[in-house]
């Protein structure tokens, strides 16, 4: 799940993915359209667990900026408060339940 990736890339002194740019959404997105990665979802470390309707990068703590959500996302209201990035749908985000298992990625 979410809380246990962002455990995971904390514990190997990594960060759960922030895409704070778009040329960084570009590289992130080209590197799993290219590696052979699971086309599927990905956990990011967005969030808005803290504050209802107000995305942050939970790594960096800053507001989330450049966006690619999906067509009515974020739409899962205080039940679905973690960002993903899903490679099946032109690499746009949408929001979903924390505890729900994902792929993800860290970052250094």
């Amino acid at each position: 799940n979410w809380t246990a990736a962002q455990e995971f890339c904390r514990k190997n002194d990594m960060f759960l993915l922030s895409l704070e740019t778009q040329n960084e959404t570009e590289l992130i997105n080209n590197h799993i359209k290219n590696s052979g990665l699971p086309k599927d979802f990905y956990w990011t470390s967005g969030s808005d667990e803290a504050n209802e309707g107000q995305w942050i990068w939970t790594s960096t703590q800053e507001n989330i900026t450049v966006t690619n959500w999906r067509n009515n996302q974020p739409d899962g209201g205080k039940k679905e408060n973690c960002l993903y990035l899903h490679s099946r749908d032109e690499f746009k985000w949408g929001d979903w339940m924390c505890n729900l298992s994902q792929y993800f990625i860290c970052e250094w």
